[in-house]
């Protein structure tokens, strides 16, 4: 499970996680999620900057989304992701978890 601020800012990740892109959360913590899913997946979902984050992912919450995961050596894989979304203190929270 990897959790994504507003800004696509990774702000918590799970074992299972680091375990699945090979990085220690300390690495990715307050890096862009981009830095482990293909560059511009979050951008298509917000490229109407008219939409909160809440409304641009409210047509993919539930469903799965295949993607390539990005390992920490650069090597890609096929990974299933399943997206939620939380509102707290900082905002609205994309809540991701990821199958292999």
């Amino acid at each position: 499970m990897v959790v994504v601020d507003e800004g696509g800012d990774i702000v918590l990740m799970n074992a299972q996680a680091e375990r699945q892109f090979c990085y220690h959360r300390n690495e990715l913590i307050g890096q862009k999620a981009r830095k482990i899913v293909p560059a511009g997946f979050g951008e298509r979902l917000l490229a109407d900057r008219l939409l909160s984050m809440a409304a641009a992912l409210a047509p993919q919450i539930g469903t799965g989304i295949e993607l390539i995961g990005r390992h920490k050596d650069g090597s890609e894989f096929p990974v299933e992701i399943m997206l939620s979304h939380i509102e707290s203190t900082e905002g609205v929270m994309l809540v991701a978890a990821a199958m292999t």
